[in-house]
């Protein structure tokens, strides 16, 4: 329940940034893609599309197959 709140959390925040300062933030966190992906999953699908656009190509590839449904 806490772990969800956190999660919720995250994504108000990341979500009302830039989503190049978002960006930027989650290319540096390689260490835990599967945060990135349970943050972006949380985002509706345009504000998830504008940061990923604005990652690392590499980066943003590999958290897209993370998320593949």
């Amino acid at each position: 329940m806490q772990k969800d709140a956190e999660i919720q959390d995250y994504i108000k925040a990341y979500s009302s940034m830039k989503p190049k300062n978002a960006a930027a933030i989650f290319d540096t966190m390689t260490d835990d893609f599967d945060l990135v992906c349970e943050i972006l999953q949380g985002m509706d699908a345009s504000t998830r599309a504008d940061i990923l656009a604005a990652m690392n190509a590499e980066n943003a590839a590999i958290i897209t197959k993370m998320m593949e449904p």
